[in-house]
């Protein structure tokens, strides 16, 4: 299987994909770095076990509007937004305020009541694009893997990343030509991983993102971290 780039791209409507132009090619399994953003995965464990303790249905009601929330520490610049199925579940981008051009796309999936996939594990991503209006959309294929898992007893919380990364300002003219729209994604099988049924380990593996209001939110960081990274303000 070539492993760069994307898997079984279709587009409809002669529309680019979202996920386009990837800054560098993967580094393959035997480079891989595994990495661990532990701030924000502490939170998402904490709040989702609390969450689900305190009861799930007066969560979901609050958490409905799928805000997106722009916040950073010393060395990254963060864009977070709750799915519209599964509220539990984050669809979150990172810019390094070091390299304000590559941008990074991280899943962070809950699940409950599962057995833990193994580090590295891979799935893949089948990603549908609607916009709000008009009537076509995008319907593409890409690998993720498990970049990092945290269990707490029957709770899991998943780190699946893609081994690319992303160019911020084609993401920034990709979001302004689609406009108001929804990117759902459902988690499926690798070929390489023929007894990974996703439903082993993932409690839910679909969800769906309102990206309404990303497109001035990512703007806003991608001014804010070329500023940081000139030193022209501080943090």
């Amino acid at each position: 299987m070539n492993r760069n780039n994307y898997i079984n791209p279709r587009s409809y409507g002669n529309e680019a994909t979202l996920f386009i132009n990837p800054a560098k090619k993967n580094l393959g399994k035997s480079k891989r770095k595994i990495s661990r953003p532990s701030l924000i995965l502490s939170f998402l464990i904490v709040f989702s076990f609390f969450s689900l303790i305190l009861g799930y249905s007066a969560f979901a009601d609050e958490t409905s509007d799928t805000a997106w929330e722009l916040w950073d520490d010393d060395e990254y610049i963060y864009i977070d937004g709750y799915g519209s199925i599964e509220t539990l579940d984050l669809f979150a981008i990172s810019l390094a305020k070091q390299k304000c051009e590559d941008l990074r796309v991280d899943f962070y999936i809950s699940s409950f009541d599962r057995i833990q996939a193994q580090q590295g594990q891979e799935f893949i991503l089948e990603i549908t694009e609607t916009p709000d209006e008009g009537d076509f959309y995008n319907e593409y294929k890409n690998e993720v893997f498990v970049n990092y898992s945290e269990k707490r007893g029957n709770h899991t919380i998943y780190i699946l990343s893609f081994e690319d990364m992303f160019m911020t300002k084609d993401w920034i003219d990709r979001l302004h030509d689609l406009g108001p729209s929804h990117f759902y994604i459902d988690i499926t099988q690798h070929a390489d991983w023929p007894d990974s049924n996703p439903s082993i380990y993932f409690e839910h593996t679909a969800n769906i993102w309102d990206l309404s209001g990303l497109k001035p939110v990512l703007l806003d960081a991608y001014r804010k971290c070329r500023f940081l990274s000139t030193g022209l303000i501080d943090v």
